[in-house]
This record gives structure tokens, C-alpha cells and sequence, in this order.
């Protein structure tokens, strides 16, 4: 059974500046070195504890074993130290700096080495120099390559080769006798990070331009076969969408600050089956031809599976339910340049009931686009629309409005009247701090909750709007700004933070993403019920690009530019109306070594849950948190309930079916 662990000793250990960790080791049995930026941490895996840490006050690249010695590579030159129970290993006293071969050079750094058939391979930039009692002999030299990896896990030495201009790399190997070669073909060598040599004589490669590239040396057909792993290939995110139990996202095609195109070679990623794929022009038919394209905003529909990107360079892709990509660009829609005369920017996407997908063009000189469900396209909407307006985001209210963000210049919010192909019920109003209460013009996202209230995130705090049709009425809708307490003074909600991402959960609860970290709002907006950044969760950043939350479980996807993490939080989206083939336990039976919360899953919206023995005795009572509601397996008076059979009972809210109901049953063993 695997398990994962998470040690942030390293990490959080402020004593030392540099604390990256360079190369992970296991030199002997049952131990494993970290090679860090200040010396080396030595670590029991079985014991889950820290030996010895050497602070070196210099990076330590490598680290080997041999013959009863460790020997270190730094950018001060190999160091040398007794493995014994009397030597404190600690004590940099016990670490000598190793008198080499007088021919190789002392002022570049020993960035790698390596132990291959008991005789040590040591790198300086361009150069491989193989060791013996005194001396080393130049094994390889490549002047317009740096070493950036040396591993001899399998029968091979493996040297990967970092081009240092615009080229691919190389690797070299070396056999059991000591014989240099080169591995081919080199074209499955590109951008290389790391390799090994597993016990099949399988070669294993990270590459920058993809996930893992797997070989042989006695068979190079399987070149350029990629891998799908348990983890995404790029850690920077900046959208997610949800397709069922699928996680699709964007990585990095745009600055998350200034917006401008990031042209990355990776394209979507997407976690499939347990497992994540990249979907770029290197692994996915139809994306050959558009390379690093920074794909930008990524959204679902429900109704297709089809999963729209939208592109801050070349249009929209598209990925239909067998995962089949086409593009929308000016060749074959009403999508266009302008501003920027160079790329065809989509900045936004929503789709409405009748499965259109809104578009916003930004800088075309109309920015409005929209998808309709034949696969036509239109731009033609108000002349109130300003020409080659910076619209961005977008979200569609309960009455079918559009509010799209625009560049440094508020909202535009508009109504096409229920007609695409007729503009003159059309109705546009823009919103701008003098025209309204919007704190600011910078405006990053924009949601609408389970009531219909229009959520809008600045660079200075939150707004709501909802205000129905008297959004288009100057006078008639300001926006509100919710005023919190918060250290016993009242403020705006959030006006120092720069809201980046907005998310409603199934119990209309506020989710906010700043550059400081989330907070969780109640569903007015009122009370701040957690707040996570680095410093207390597992949060890789505190710079929020983008939040989601599952409907179906409730968890929560928080896009950072350093990974994806997710939160297992209570609330889920509630049903309209009670189900009880809908409704169900989890875990159920509860056995006695569970400790944990206790699911009631398919219920109404906010509906009263009560628990009771069979002898109608309540147990337990609470109001679903969305359509959950979690129970701590105590009864009323804090105690463990007793072993039995135990009944769920909800009363909806729903004016249409108020009585109550009994919804399931679950089984409590104690």
C-alpha cells in the first residue's frame, strides 16, 4: 500500500538561506541524503526521522559512497568524510576538501558525480573526468554542452548533455568496461533534466518539452514514447476545469500580472483515469501545427463534454468528448486580431442555457464573439459596445446578462435581449468606479452565486451587484459593498487584497483567491470562516490564480503558479427537491477503528437534517452545509453513538416539498 508524506523540515528550517534541494540520494541501504543548497540532510525513511545535517555554506551538488567514505560535490571541489560511529559527521572539521589530479581545474564548481563499477566520474561544466588513485583521465569534453546529469542506478553510467544554445541535448553512456558511447537517437534526447537506467535495462528520461520519454539502448524505436504519470508535468496552473471526474487545466500560457502570451511548447493538461496527460503539439493529433500558443482560459460543457480553451494568441481549441482537437481562429470564424495585430486573444468564455459559448475577443474590433450550438459564429452585437474594448472574463447572470471584465476599465455588462441575430433590443452599461461603488477599475473575476447575486473580485476588495434588470439604471444600481468587523473595526470586505478568483461552493459560500492566499467567506459575506496560506496549509503559493469547486464532492481546486492542490471541503450543491435514490451515507457501515466525518450526501439545499435511533430517539441534528451534511458519529450529549441501525431524516426548504422525509439509513458499529 503506498502512502505520502509531506516533511517540510528542510523548508521551514530558517537558519539556513539557500534550502533547495538539488539531488536526492541513496547511497546506502536504508538511508537517503538530500543534497541542498547549504550541505547535506541525511534522512531515515523506515523511522521517518533527520540524521546528521552538514551545513557545508555552499550548494552540494552530489553525493556518493565508497569504501567506507562519502565524497561530496560542491562548488568549493570534492569533499571526503569517514562513514564510522566516532566521527560526527555533523562537524565540517571531518569533511576534507580532496587534493585531485593536479591538471583539472580548481575554479569551476564539481557539479556532479558519480560512482560506476567502483571507480568515481566527476563533472566540471563541459567535462566528464574519470578518477583513479591520483589522477583522472578526461572522459568526455563537449564545449557547446553542460553536464546536467549523472546517475548509475542500472549496468550504465548515464551523462545527459544540456545544449547551451538553441539545440537538443545529448546522452552519453558508459558500459560495464568502461566504454563511452552514445546514445541514439538523439533527436529522443531534447530538453533533458534528469534519466535512469531501471534492472530491464529501460531508460527513463525527464525532458523539459515532455513528461517522460522512456528507451533502450538495444532498441531506439521506443524513442519518444511519453509516459502519463500521477502528477502534472508543469507545476505553474493558472485555469481548471472540471469534465466529471476529470481535472483539466492551463499551465502558464499567459503573465498571470500583465496578461501578456506566454508561448509555451506543453499545452493542456488533463488528469484522466487516475492519471495526467499533456496535450500539446509533440503528443496530440491536431495541435501539431500550433505550437506554444499560450492557452489561457479553460472551461467545461456539461452537456457535450466538449472543453473549451481559450487562447491568448490563436483563438479557441477545441476538445470534443474523445478528446479530438480543432481550432476557431480568423480562418474559419468571426474571430480576429486587433490591438494586437499578431494574435487572435480569447480572453473569456461562458456558455449560456441554450449551450452558447460567450466569447470575449479582447482588442478585436468586436469583441464580442459568440459559439452557437451549429458551430457558426457571430460578432455583430450593440454599437453601444466600445470598439476593440479589453473584455476578459466573463460570467453569465440568472436573467442572461453578461458581465465581462474589461482591461483596467471595470465591467460591461450586456443584454442581447434574447436574440442573437437582432440588436436592436440590445442593452449595454459600463461600470466604473464613477459610475458605481466598484472600489476599483482593475477588475480580475467575476461570479454569479446560487441566489443570482453578481460577485465581483478588484484589486481592492469585493463587490456584489444585484440589482436584476435595474443593472442597466445608473441610479438604480451602485453595487454593495459588504463592511465586515474585522479586529473590532469595521471595513469593506477585503479592500486591502487583491481578489484574483472567485468560487461558490453548493452552499452559495464565497471563496476568495488573493495574492495573500484564500479566504472562505459565508454566503453574505459576512464572516470569515478559514483562511489558508503557505504558512498554515499545504498551499504551494499564496499568489491565487484560479478556484474550483467540484459539485458533485464539494473539493475545492486552487490553481497556483506552483502547483495544484486540492481541499476536501463539506459542501456540495443541493437538489431541488429531495431524491432518496439520490441519497446516500458515507462511509456506511461505519466501522469502529473510523473516527472520521460521516457524509449525508444528496439532500436539498441547506435542508434539516436530523438522525435518530430506531426507537425515534434523536441522535443528531444540523442544517445541510449545501446538499451535505457531515456528522461526527457523537450523539447529542458528545458521546460515541452505540452500535445499530440509525435513520436519516430531512426536512426540505423547498415551499413544494416541505414534510419530512426519510431519506436513508446507515449502519453504526462501535
Amino acid at each position: 500500500q503506498h502512502r505520502t508524506a509531506n516533511f517540510d523540515n528542510i523548508k521551514n528550517d530558517g537558519s539556513f538561506f539557500n534550502r533547495k534541494i538539488l539531488d536526492v540520494v541513496s547511497v546506502k541501504d536504508g538511508i537517503v541524503h538530500f543534497c541542498t543548497g547549504f550541505g547535506i540532510v541525511e534522512f531515515f525513511p523506515e523511522s521517518e526521522t533527520f540524521g546528521f545535517t552538514l551545513d557545508l555554506g555552499a550548494p552540494v551538488y552530489g553525493l556518493i559512497y565508497k569504501d567506507s567514505y562519502y565524497y561530496a560535490a560542491t562548488d568549493l571541489g570534492v569533499y571526503k568524510a569517514l562513514d564510522d560511529p566516532g566521527v560526527n559527521l555533523k562537524d565540517l572539521s571531518n569533511w576534507q576538501l580532496q587534493p585531485l589530479d593536479p591538471d583539472l581545474p580548481d575554479d569551476n564548481p564539481s557539479t556532479h558525480i558519480a560512482l560506476h563499477e567502483n571507480t568515481i566520474y566527476l563533472a566540471q561544466d563541459s567535462v566528464v573526468y574519470r578518477l583513479g588513485e591520483g589522477s583522472a583521465d578526461t572522459l568526455l569534453f563537449d564545449p557547446g554542452y553542460y553536464v546536467q546529469y549523472m546517475t548509475a542506478e542500472g549496468p550504465h553510467l548515464l551523462i545527459g548533455l544540456w545544449c547551451k544554445a538553441s539545440c537538443n541535448g545529448k546522452l552519453y553512456t558508459v558500459d560495464e568496461s568502461g566504454m563511452l558511447g552514445e546514445y541514439t537517437p538523439s533527436s529522443c534526447v531534447s530538453r533533458p533534466l534528469h534519466g535512469i537506467e531501471d534492472q530491464y535495462g529501460q531508460i527513463w528520461m525527464a525532458d523539459r518539452f515532455g513528461s517522460q520519454r522512456i528507451g533502450r539502448l538495444d532498441d531506439p524505436s521506443l524513442c519518444n514514447k511519453y509516459v502519463n504519470q500521477e502528477r502534472p508535468i508543469r507545476q505553474e496552473v493558472f485555469e481548471v476545469a472540471l469534465r466529471g471526474d476529470e481535472i483539466w487545466l492551463t499551465s502558464n500560457g499567459i503573465s498571470s500580472t500583465t496578461f501578456a502570451p506566454r508561448f509555451a511548447l506543453y499545452g493542456v493538461l488533463a488528469r484522466i483515469e487516475g492519471l495526467w496527460h499533456e496535450f500539446g503539439p509533440n503528443t496530440a493529433p491536431g495541435l501539431a501545427d500550433h505550437n506554444g500558443k499560450a492557452y489561457h482560459r479553460i472551461i467545461s460543457d456539461p452537456k457535450t463534454g466538449n472543453i473549451y480553451v481559450g487562447t491568448n494568441s490563436q483563438g479557441l481549441l477545441i476538445a470534443n468528448a474523445n478528446n479530438e482537437f480543432t481550432y476557431l481562429d480568423d480562418s474559419n470564424s468571426v474571430l480576429n486580431t486587433g490591438a494586437d495585430p499578431n494574435h487572435i486573444r480569447v480572453a473569456g468564455l461562458a456558455l449560456d442555457e441554450q449551450g452558447n459559448l460567450w466569447m470575449a475577443n479582447n482588442t478585436a474590433t468586436n469583441p464580442i464573439v459568440v459559439l452557437k450550438p451549429d458551430g457558426t459564429t457571430i460578432n455583430e452585437f450593440s454599437s453601444q459596445v466600445p470598439i476593440g474594448a479589453g473584455l476578459r472574463d466573463v460570467a453569465i447572470d440568472f436573467a442572461g446578462y453578461k458581465w465581462f471584465t474589461i482591461d483596467k476599465n471595470g465591467l460591461l455588462v450586456y443584454d442581447d435581449g434574447g436574440t442573437l441575430e437582432t440588436t436592436a433590443d440590445d442593452r449595454v452599461r459600463q461600470i466604473k468606479t464613477t459610475s458605481s461603488l466598484l472600489p476599483a477599475n482593475i477588475v480580475r473575476d467575476v461570479e454569479v452565486d446560487l441566489d443570482g447575486e453578481v460577485w465581483v473580485g478588484t484589486e481592492l476588495g469585493v463587490i456584489s451587484f444585484n440589482c436584476g434588470s435595474g443593472v442597466f439604471e445608473v441610479g438604480d444600481c451602485q453595487g454593495f459593498l459588504q463592511v465586515v468587523e474585522v479586529d473590532g473595526f469595521r471595513a469593506n470586505l477585503l479592500e486591502t487584497e487583491d481578489v484574483r478568483a472567485i468560487a461558490i461552493d453548493g452552499a452559495n459560500r464565497k471563496w476568495f483567491g488573493t495574492t495573500n492566499g484564500v479566504f472562505l467567506m459565508s454566503p453574505n459575506g459576512k464572516e470569515q470562516l478559514a483562511f489558508f496560506n503557505t504558512a498554515n496549509s499545504p498551499l504551494p503559493d499564496n499568489f491565487i490564480n484560479d478556484i474550483m469547486v467540484h459539485p458533485e464532492t464539494g473539493e475545492v481546486f486552487i490553481a497556483t503558479g506552483k502547483g495544484l492542490v486540492s481541499y476536501r471541503a463539506e459542501a456540495t450543491e443541493g437538489l431541488p427537491v429531495h431524491n432518496e435514490s439520490l441519497a446516500y451515507a458515507y462511509p456506511n457501515p461505519v466501522r469502529p477503528d473510523y473516527r472520521g466525518p460521516i457524509a449525508i450526501k444528496g439532500l436539498t439545499r441547506e435542508a434539516d437534517v436530523q438522525i435518530t435511533d430506531v426507537n425515534g430517539q434523536l441522535v443528531f441534528q444540523a442544517r445541510a452545509i449545501g446538499g451535505q451534511a457531515i456528522w461526527d458519529g457523537n450523539d447529542y450529549t458528545g458521546r460515541r453513538a452505540s452500535s445499530g441501525v440509525y435513520y436519516v431524516f430531512a426536512t426540505s426548504d423547498d415551499e413544494f416539498n416541505s414534510p419530512t422525509t426519510l431519506i436513508t439509513k446507515l449502519v453504526f458499529i462501535n
